[in-house]
């Protein structure tokens, strides 16, 4: 089916993904974020690089041993993970939370954090496994391609900005439900 430009309509999603991703991209690259340079556009040999050296996707060694570093597939991918977790139960009660805080004067408004999750089945659909990637610790030094499980989630975090915006600052799938605490 064509719209009135006579462009089908698939087409005119597509034009909002690039468009969406762009500008994304494009805040990542003035430092809002990481999603997309980190968790989208990351070659398999970087996320080898990552678990191999155990760094975090900021560089870091984090919290946690990093066993897995993961990608999503697509920009569609990554923007349907997005939408999901921005959209869900979990994600409004953490705004709450974050307002009630900064309302009451112990944080400040761009120290504001809001973070959800939502399962990748869900928020993909069919065939979601194909939409998502890592590289995982395998005995030895070695790396070996991630396993998804079936309740596998995707983490995602929103920073406020000095303009009083949320950003996205990462997203990611997670390779396993062992972590309770999401590192970027």
């Amino acid at each position: 089916m064509r719209d009135r430009g006579g462009r089908r309509r698939s087409e005119r999603g597509d034009d909002r993904v690039r468009h969406k991703a762009a500008e994304m991209r494009a805040r990542e690259q003035h430092g809002r974020g990481h999603a997309f340079t980190r968790h989208r556009d990351a070659a398999p040999r970087e996320l080898d690089r990552r678990v191999v050296q155990g760094m975090t996707a900021e560089g870091g060694s984090g919290r946690h041993r990093v066993d897995h570093a993961t990608r999503f597939l697509t920009d569609t991918a990554l923007l349907r993970t997005t939408d999901a977790i921005w959209d869900s139960p979990g994600l409004r009660r953490s705004i709450e939370q974050q307002k009630k805080l900064r309302d009451t004067g112990r944080i400040k408004p761009e120290e504001m954090r809001i973070s959800g999750t939502v399962r990748l089945k869900d928020a993909l659909g069919v065939g979601w496994r194909g939409m998502v990637d890592g590289r995982s610790r395998a005995s030895g030094a070695g790396t070996r391609t991630t396993r998804f499980p079936d309740d596998a989630l995707a983490y995602a975090q929103w920073r406020r900005s000095a303009d009083d915006r949320w950003y996205l600052h990462t997203c990611y799938p997670i390779a396993t439900r062992e972590r309770t605490t999401p590192a970027s």
